[in-house]
C-alpha cells in the first residue's frame, strides 16, 4: 500500500491558465481558455477581450510550481498575474493540469476566491466573481498516481475595470513539472516454526525509486530492512526517501497449524486396567513421535492394558514442535466377580446362611455384608435378601447381591396317598407320605401307633389317622390323613315259598352299596350267575354277592314251605346288614314282631343271643373272621340268614 504525503509546495507547474475578468460579471464561463490543446483557438482570453492581442501589455501571467511530482502527492500551485502599465482595477485566471498525453493531470482543490469544473475527466480552476485586486491566487494540486510529465496550462486577464470587454490585457503561460518515480520495492517474511512461536521474520528491499538514501520505520518500532523474533501476524514498514516520500509495506508472518490430539479411548475396569487409549496427531508439520507419561514411558500412539484415569502425550513433529494433551480411561466396572451361594433357612429359624467365592479381583479382599459380618461366609440368617461389598486389594469395590429362601418342610400333596380300604369295613388302608423342603433323616409318629417311624403305613382300617413329622433341621408339622372305605354293602332278598311237596320256590337278590357292577354266586347251584335263583324247594340257600372291587356278600335266604294256600307270615321275614360285616351286624324285620336273634358260628355253638323288635343293631367287634348264621326266631317260627364277618 502506498501512503502520499501532502506537500504543500509552491510550485511551478506546467498549468494552463487564463485570467478571465468580464466587466462586471461573475467569471469566465466553463470553457477552456488556458491556451492549452482544448482552448478553441489557442488564444486563451482575447476571444473575448479584443482590443489588444495575446501578451501584447507589459505585464504577465506565473505559475510558482514544483519542478518534479512524486505520484499521489499534493503540492500548492500559485498564479500571479501583474502588469505596470496602465494600472489594472482587476485580475482574473485559468488554469488546467494535462499529462503529456494530454489527459487529466490531476485533480485541483480550489483555494479563496475560486471556482472549479470538470471537462471529460480534466479539472478546470479558475477566478469566481469574487473581484481580485491582487492578482494572486492560491490553490492545491493532487498529482496523479502514475508517472507522466505533467504540463500546467494557465491565462490571465488585467482589466480596466470599465465594465466591457475593451482594452484589456490578456498573458499566458505554461509550466512542466517531471515526475519522480515511485519508490518501489519487494518484502519476504520466514513463518514462525511452530504455531504460536515467535521466530518468524520479515523484510523489505528497496529496489529503486524516490530519492536515495531510505530510511524504515517498521510497526514494531524497528528501523533496519528486516525484523526477527515475530509471531504470526501482519506487520508494516514505512519506507521514506530523502526527500520525504513514503510508501508503506504491509507483510504477513505466517505459522503452521496447530498440533492437534485426538484421542480414542476404550473403559477400563478398576480391578484388571484393561482400557486403551490412542492417538491420531494433525497439524504441524507431520513426522510425530510420541512420549506417555505412564509407567512403561510409551512412545506409541498407542496405550493398551491401561488403568482409570487420565493420561498425559507429548506429540512432537519434525520441527521440534510440541504440544501436550490429556485424556481420561473412564470405569467400566468394578472386574471383581465371585460365586455366591445361599442355604435357606429352615421354618422361621434364623438358621440360613450365605457365601461367596471371588474368582476375579486382587487379594486380599476384606467383606463387608448388610449383617455387620465381615467374611466371606455369614450365617445365622433370616430368609430375604443380603448384599456384601467386596473390596480387593487394589481398593476395587463390587457389590453382591443374595437371596436366602424361607425352606418350610411340607407334605407333599402331590405325591402323598392315603389309600382307601378295599371293602366296605376292609383292614387293607394304607398311607404313604412325601415331603419337600426337609432336611433328612425324617422321623415319624402316628398317632395310632406310637412306636411307628415310617413314612407309610398298611393294612389301616378306615378313620383318620395323625402323624407328627421332624426333619433334622428343627422343622416339625402335624398333618391328618383320612383312610377312606367304599359304601357299605347289603343284599335284599325277595323270596317265592315253595309249595308242600315241590320245587317251584324261587330267589330274587339285589346287592346294593359298593362298587358296581355285581356278581352273583349261587354255591347249591354253580351254574347260576344271575341274581335270580328259580325251581328252588323248601330250605335255607347261600348267595354270594361280589362288587367290582372283589368285596364279597353272603347271605342266606330261606325259601318256607307253603302250607296249604297260606303264605309265609310276615314276622317271620327279615334283612341283615352288612355283610361282610366288621364290627356291627343291622337286622331289619319286615313287621313289628318281637324277635330272638341268635348268632352261631360255623360249629354250631351259639356266639350272641339277644331279643329285639323291628330292627337291631347288634355289636360282632370281639368276633373272629369267618362264617356265622343268624337266626330269628317268633312264635310263628324260625328264618336263619348267613353273613360273614371279614376284618
Amino acid at each position: 500500500m502506498e501512503r502520499r504525503l501532502l506537500r504543500l509546495l509552491s510550485l511551478s507547474v506546467f498549468i494552463i491558465g487564463s485570467a478571465l475578468i468580464y466587466s462586471n460579471t461573475g467569471g469566465p464561463t466553463n470553457t477552456d481558455a488556458t491556451g492549452s490543446p482544448f482552448d478553441s483557438n489557442q488564444n486563451a482570453c482575447t476571444q473575448c477581450h479584443t482590443t489588444y492581442g495575446l501578451n501584447s501589455g507589459s505585464g504577465s501571467v506565473s505559475l510558482t510550481t514544483p519542478a518534479s511530482y512524486y505520484p499521489g502527492e499534493s503540492y500548492s500551485i500559485t498564479v500571479n498575474v501583474s502588469q505596470s502599465t496602465p494600472v489594472p482595477a482587476k485580475y482574473g485566471f485559468q488554469a488546467v493540469p494535462l499529462r503529456d498525453n494530454n489527459a487529466a493531470g490531476g485533480t485541483i482543490t480550489t483555494g479563496s476566491g475560486q471556482g472549479s469544473w470538470a471537462s471529460s475527466g480534466r479539472s478546470y480552476v479558475q477566478h469566481n466573481s469574487t473581484t481580485n485586486t491582487s492578482g494572486s491566487w492560491t490553490f492545491t494540486w493532487n498529482a496523479p498516481s502514475f508517472s507522466d510529465t505533467v504540463v500546467f496550462y494557465a491565462s490571465g486577464l488585467a482589466a480596466n475595470g470599465a465594465n466591457g470587454n475593451a482594452n484589456d490585457y490578456t498573458y499566458t503561460t505554461t509550466s512542466t513539472i517531471l515526475p519522480i518515480q515511485p519508490i518501489t520495492f519487494t518484502t519476504d517474511s520466514v513463518s514462525t516454526t511452530c504455531f504460536e512461536g515467535c521466530d518468524g521474520e520479515a523484510s523489505v528491499t528497496v529496489s529503486g525509486g524516490g530519492i536515495a538514501p531510505y530510511s524504515y520505520l517498521w510497526s514494531t518500532n524497528d528501523t533496519t530492512t528486516s525484523i526477527s523474533g515475530l509471531c504470526a501476524g501482519t506487520y508494516t514498514v514505512t519506507i521514506t526517501d530523502d526527500e520525504g516520500h513514503e510508501e508503506e509495506a504491509e507483510i504477513n508472518v505466517d505459522e503452521p497449524t496447530a498440533i492437534q490430539a485426538q484421542f480414542t479411548t476404550l473403559p477400563s475396569s478398576c480391578a484388571f486396567g484393561n482400557g486403551e487409549i490412542s492417538v491420531i496427531a494433525i497439524g504441524g508439520a507431520g513426522g510425530y513421535t510420541y512420549q506417555w507419561n505412564d509407567t512403561a514411558n510409551t512412545t506409541d500412539s498407542l496405550i493398551q492394558q491401561a488403568g482409570i484415569g487420565w493420561f498425559t502425550v507429548t506429540i512432537t513433529d519434525t520441527a521440534g514442535c510440541s504440544v501436550i494433551d490429556s485424556a481420561e480411561i473412564l470405569f467400566s466396572s468394578s472386574g471383581l466377580n465371585g460365586i455366591v451361594e445361599s442355604n435357606s433357612e429352615n421354618c422361621d429359624l434364623g438358621n440360613g446362611s450365605t457365601r461367596i467365592q471371588m474368582i476375579a479381583g486382587n487379594q486380599p479382599y476384606s467383606y463387608s455384608w448388610s449383617s455387620g459380618a465381615s467374611s466371606s461366609i455369614n450365617q445365622n440368617l433370616a430368609s430375604g435378601t443380603h448384599t456384601v461389598t467386596v473390596t480387593d486389594g487394589i481398593g476395587c469395590v463390587e457389590t453382591f447381591m443374595i437371596v436366602v429362601e424361607d425352606q418350610v418342610m411340607i407334605v407333599d400333596d402331590s405325591l402323598s396317598i392315603a389309600k382307601p380300604t378295599r371293602c366296605f369295613n376292609g383292614g387293607d388302608g394304607s398311607i404313604n407320605i412325601t415331603t419337600k423342603n426337609s432336611e433328612g433323616p425324617i422321623t415319624y409318629k402316628w398317632s395310632h401307633d406310637t412306636l411307628a417311624n415310617s413314612s407309610s403305613y398298611s393294612n389301616l382300617n378306615a378313620g383318620q389317622y395323625l402323624v407328627t413329622i421332624s426333619d433334622s433341621a428343627g422343622c416339625a408339622l402335624v398333618d391328618t390323613f383320612n383312610v377312606n372305605q367304599p359304601d357299605s354293602v347289603y343284599v335284599q332278598t325277595l323270596i317265592d315259598s315253595a309249595n308242600d311237596g315241590f320245587c317251584d320256590g324261587a330267589i330274587s337278590a339285589t346287592m346294593f352299596g359298593g362298587t358296581p357292577a355285581y356278581t352273583y354266586s349261587w354255591p347249591h347251584d354253580n351254574a347260576i350267575t344271575s341274581a335270580n335263583a328259580l325251581d328252588l324247594c323248601a330250605g335255607t340257600y347261600l348267595i354270594t354277592a361280589t362288587d367290582d372291587t372283589g368285596c364279597l356278600f353272603l347271605i342266606n335266604a330261606e325259601v318256607p314251605v307253603k302250607l296249604g294256600v297260606n303264605t309265609l307270615d310276615p314276622s317271620q321275614s327279615f334283612d341283615i346288614y352288612p355283610n361282610p360285616a366288621v364290627n356291627h351286624l343291622n337286622i331289619v324285620a319286615k313287621s313289628s314282631a318281637t324277635y330272638e336273634a341268635r348268632i352261631t358260628n360255623m360249629a354250631g355253638q351259639v356266639v350272641l343271643s339277644e331279643s329285639g323288635m323291628d330292627s337291631k343293631r347288634l355289636d360282632i367287634t370281639n368276633f373272629a373272621k369267618g362264617v356265622y348264621q343268624v337266626s330269628i326266631e317268633t312264635g310263628k317260627g324260625v328264618t336263619r340268614k348267613t353273613f360273614i364277618v371279614d376284618k
